[in-house]
Formats: C-alpha cells, structure tokens, sequence
C-alpha cells in the first residue's frame, strides 16, 4: 500500500470533514445577528438533533465495510445490493427517528432551559430539522457506498455543494433576503432540510448514470438489511457516546467558572478537529481492510492499517505540534484573554501531546467498526469513558477543586488507554484471521 493511495482516500474524507465543521461556524455566525435568544436556542436545539442524529450515522458505517468487502471481491451488484440495503435502513430508522422527534421536542425542550422563548424556538428549529433525517441518514448510506468503492471524492464533492445551497439558503431565509419571507432562526433549520433533500437527489443522478441499475430489484433482501442494521446499530452508538461526553464535560467546567467554561469551549473544539483526523484515516483504514477481506488477504489488511495508523499519527502530530512548542502562543490564535488562555494553557500541552496516541485509536477503532467488530468497541468506550473517566474528572476537577487539569488527566488517561487496547486487540497474534461479524 503506497503512502499515495492512503492519502488519496483519506484527505477527501478529512476535507468534507472540516467543511462541515467550518460551515457549522459560517451558520452560527449568521444566526447571532438575530439575537442571544436564537443563538441560545440555535445550541440547544442543533445539540439535540447531533444526539439523534448520532444513532443513524452508523448506517455509513455499516455499508462502508460490507460495500468494500464485496468490492474486494470483484461483486459489484452485491456491492449495489448493500447500498439499496442502506437506504432501506435509513428509511426506516429516519422515519421512527422524524416522528420521535417531532413528538417529544417540545417537552423535552421545556426541560432543557427555563427561557420559555428559547425553548419554543429551539423547539421550532428541532422539528423543522427533524424533517431532514431520514435524507441524512440516506446521505450516510451513499457516503459509506463511495468510501467503500474507494471514490470518496464524490462524497466530497455531492457534501460541498449541499453545503453551498445550505448556506444560500440560509442567507435568504434567515434575513429575507430577494423578497423571500424572513425567517429568522426557522429559516436556518428550514435551509438545513431542502439541503439534505438535494443531496439525495444529487447522489441518486450520479448513481444513476449506470441504467441497469433501474432494473434492478427495488427492495433488497431482509438478510442483507439485517447485516447492514448488525454493523450499523453498535457503530452509531459509539458515536452516540462520543456526543454525549461533550456537554458532559462543559457542565464539569461550568461548576469550576466563567474562564474555566471558555477555556473548555476553546479546547473542546480543538479536541473535536484533531479527532477528525484519526476518523478520515480511520474510514480509510476500514475501506482497505474490508477490501482485504473480501480477497481473504486478512494479514495484508491489518498490515494496510497499521501503516495508515502510522500515516494519522505523523499527520496528527504536524497539527499539534504548535500546542506542544507554544501552547499559550497557540491558544491566542482564539481568544486574547489572558486568564482563558492560563487556564487552558496546560491543559492544551497535555491534550497535544495525547493527540497523535489518540488518532493511532481512531482508526483502529473506525477499522473495527467498519469490519463487524463494534460491540467491542462499545465496551470499552463504556468502561473506560463513563464508568471511570467521567467519574474521575468530576471528583478531581469539582469536588476536590483541582481545575482544568482534574477535568481533562482523566480524559487523557482513558483515550489514551483506550488505544492502547484497542491496537493490542486488533493486532494481537496477527497470523489468526480475523473474527466473524458479530
């Protein structure tokens, strides 16, 4: 495997990535003319549909590593199967997701602040962006299918340009702009919906193209569903847990102050890119090591992925490396408050120096997820985050008033720990093949 096919299949999946992530910012900042109010709402309501959401995304997991298994095997209506196999998960799962949400947004949303405006407009955009997910959870299913046949740069491209729309539709519908009615936060959530529904539209034009795909059977068989849900299920959970410990871990720093709440955000977000790394190599990992499967060259799969943990540990690194030189210098580059900056300066060299060990554990982790391995994964993610980690960081970083750095050992330690089993499980007694899909 050459360095130059490894970074082909993975810079795609990282550049879609941080478009996201950007354009999550470019939204923010055009709802935070309309007020804190919706920008209050905008955070509470764009949290919990992410929570929701979370659940579905293993779906792109699920038909990644079976889309490439069958590719690696030259089965390229099999491969097409897995995808009609996706969308009819995402159909589902979409709708019992839509009309769940529809059901409990406004209870849950009175819960959740005490602003009664807030509430009902963080309740408005949840519902209207509520519509949207069984066209994301089908935007996952194409995304797994393009990764899987290593093309990931038509994922890239088809999320560009729904983000493009995204945020067009934005500019004319929050503000009202060319005579369109304004909307305010409602527009927001309204562009995000005709967004995801276009990109379903644009995947089904290029997947198209091939016209024997229209005499195709439609449905796919309950076997290959089921496959696809066995896979899908743990992998979104997983993530579900990651989205999870985020507010979690603001509400730990919310207890300790004001600098010590912005430091986190600071480094929350820093955290969260440096993850993206370790995912984009590990998505690319999982299409390799699938392919190998379906070829019965396991040993040269788990070779592929140890030299792209490789590959993200150097990468990861080159973008830490500014926190472990000049941690304070680095953290000026997002705020100038020198109390936010002492609070999060340590705290950021120790997150730095982790963050390579980290991106190591992604892609072994996104690997075992990819290849049916995922119950594993949640076990440990389970233990070692919420049985111990959060445990830890509450006691040593509240209750005992040890800051920042009580908060964020415990954290460290448990990723860190947590990549270390995992890359001992997964490389262990590497003659033996691979275990069957659980």
């Amino acid at each position: 495997m050459q360095l130059r096919s490894i970074l082909a299949m993975a810079w795609p999946i990282l550049l879609a990535m941080f478009a996201q992530s950007a354009f999550t910012l470019v939204e923010l900042a055009l709802v935070g003319h309309l007020g804190k109010e919706a920008t209050s709402a905008l955070g509470l309501g764009a949290f919990l549909f992410t929570a929701v959401f979370a659940v579905l995304v293993g779906i792109s997991v699920g038909v990644q590593g079976y889309a490439a298994e069958y590719s690696g095997k030259g089965d390229f209506k099999a491969v097409d199967a897995v995808l009609r196999a996706g969308l009819a998960c995402s159909l589902i799962g979409g709708l019992v997701a839509m009309v769940i949400s529809y059901a409990c947004a406004r209870p849950v949303f009175s819960i959740l602040t005490s602003d009664a405006k807030v509430a009902s407009d963080a309740a408005t955009y949840f519902a209207i962006r509520a519509a949207s997910l069984p066209a994301l959870a089908a935007n996952g299913a194409f995304r797994g299918y393009f990764k899987g046949i290593s093309q990931p740069w038509i994922y890239t491209l088809t999320l560009v340009a729904m983000l493009l729309l995204n945020g067009l539709l934005d500019w004319l519908l929050i503000f009202g702009n060319l005579g369109l009615p304004r909307l305010g936060l409602a527009g927001a959530a309204l562009g995000f919906t005709i967004a995801a529904w276009a990109g379903i539209f644009l995947y089904l034009l290029i997947w198209l193209r091939n016209p024997e795909r229209l005499r195709e059977r439609l449905w796919p068989s309950a076997e290959m569903v089921l496959a696809i849900a066995s896979r899908s299920v743990p992998a979104g959970f997983q993530q579900l847990i990651g989205v999870l410990s985020f507010p979690m871990l603001m509400f730990f720093m919310a207890q300790i102050g004001t600098d010590a709440l912005a430091a986190g955000t600071i480094l929350l977000n820093i955290t969260l890119a440096m993850i993206l790394i370790g995912q984009a190599f590990g998505f690319a990992s999982a299409t390799f090591v699938s392919e190998c499967i379906g070829r019965g060259d396991v040993m040269v799969g788990k070779a592929i992925s140890l030299k792209v943990s490789g590959v993200a540990v150097t990468v990861a690194l080159a973008f830490a490396l500014p926190f472990i030189i000049a941690p304070a210098y680095a953290l000026s580059a997002f705020t100038n408050d020198t109390a936010v900056i002492e609070a999060a300066r340590l705290s950021a060299f120790l997150i730095a120096l982790a963050i390579p060990i980290d991106a190591f554990g992604m892609v072994v982790m996104q690997t075992m997820l990819g290849v049916g391995q995922g119950k594993k994964v949640i076990m440990l993610s389970l233990i070692l985050q919420w049985a111990i980690a959060m445990p830890a960081s509450f006691c040593l970083g509240v209750l005992f008033e040890y800051g920042m750095l009580g908060i964020w050992v415990p954290q460290i330690f448990a990723r860190t720990m947590q990549s270390a089993l995992l890359g001992m499980h997964w490389f262990r007694r590497r003659s033996e093949p691979l275990p069957a899909a659980e």
